[in-house]
């Protein structure tokens, strides 16, 4: 038992190792904040283009905006999200919805707002944009002062959005795993970890089985069963 439940926690360390999507897909970094806290200037001027319409009024961006970009050589997906506040306005409701789902799946966090409001988020950066407007006031303890017109501040954030996507990279020559290893990783875990915890023998047993089937799925050797029940699901075949 004690044998299942420290093969158990090495898998779950294992689990906590970057993965390797991120090497493809970009480290997804989301600018968040409430309407006009200049979110949509700050990605046009990262992106050196205008990709986000930019005007004085209010709930602008309805929809996320997403730019790809290379810091470095990592690979960065930097997105800029619809203001948040209390929407009346059926479609700008949708885009603070999304904005909401979008903070919450984000490897990164860019706020631009009052700290105060700031997400929970734990790499979130705190922005104080607009930097350039004396009415404004100085950046609060802990924030990086921006500003889309002036430039200043934009090369010390960039710094620290890259050096926050670095620590989820895999390191070089490090083993990263997929998205389908660490499902079966997970997998396996979860039954170990009942096999540590059951009391019944036909309980032990079962959770050894699944187990055994997880390992057997990351391996690559599954049985003819389950080759054909993968087949069958993903293909329709004729006569």
């Amino acid at each position: 038992m004690r044998d299942c439940a420290r093969l158990a926690d090495e898998l779950r360390q294992w689990l906590g190792r970057p993965r390797v999507e991120l090497l493809k897909d970009g480290v997804l970094v989301v600018i968040a904040g409430p309407p006009n806290a200049g979110k949509s200037s700050l990605l046009n001027v990262i992106a050196g283009e205008d990709r986000a319409i930019v005007t004085e009024i209010p709930g602008t961006t309805r929809d996320h905006i997403q730019v790809p970009l290379s810091l470095g050589g990592t690979p960065i997906l930097l997105t800029d999200t619809a203001g948040l506040r209390e929407a009346e306005e059926v479609v700008e409701a949708i885009g603070v919805g999304r904005t909401g789902r979008l903070i919450e799946a984000a490897d990164a966090l860019v706020w631009l707002g009052d700290p105060a409001d700031a997400f929970d988020h734990r790499r979130a950066i705190l922005v104080h944009a607009k930097a350039d407007l004396p009415e404004l006031g100085v950046a609060p303890p802990g924030s990086i002062a921006v500003s889309s017109v002036t430039g200043e501040g934009i090369a010390a954030l960039l710094e620290e959005v890259a050096r926050r996507a670095r620590e989820l990279l895999p390191a070089e020559d490090s083993i990263a795993l997929n998205r389908r290893q660490a499902q079966h990783i997970g997998e396996a875990a979860e039954a170990l970890g009942g096999v540590a915890e059951a009391r019944d023998a036909a309980l032990v047993a079962e959770d050894l089985r699944l187990a055994r089937a997880a390992f057997d799925r990351l391996t690559g050797r599954a049985g003819i069963e389950d080759v054909l029940d993968a087949l069958f699901g993903r293909f329709c075949l004729g006569k």
